[in-house]
């Protein structure tokens, strides 16, 4: 499902315009971001959990050049699934 999709499908069932969507759509990104620089965590019920957590730096190896490079430590955004999601996919291994 790509987003003008994604769109269609969510303006279907809440009877809101594609325009109102993408514009809550935003909204709710731009929450979420505000929210994880700050490096707090938030948690959705029944959905999940998203972080920002520390990657520590690491030395890596370049194939090519057959030089060791050190990776700088650097922050990512990390998503946890609840076990509620995650049940919906476990029942349903067997459906399919």
């Amino acid at each position: 499902m790509n987003n003008k999709e994604l769109l269609a499908a969510l303006a279907k069932k809440t009877n809101m315009t594609s325009d109102q969507v993408s514009e809550l759509i935003n909204d709710f990104n731009q929450s979420i971001t505000q929210v994880l620089e700050k490096n707090d965590t938030i948690m959705i019920s029944n959905f999940g959990t998203f972080e920002v957590r520390k990657k520590l730096e690491k030395i890596t190896f370049n194939p090519t050049t057959k030089e060791r490079v050190i990776t700088p430590p650097k922050l990512a955004v990390a998503f946890k699934a609840s076990d509620t999601l995650k049940d919906r996919f476990r029942n349903n291994i067997d459906e399919e």
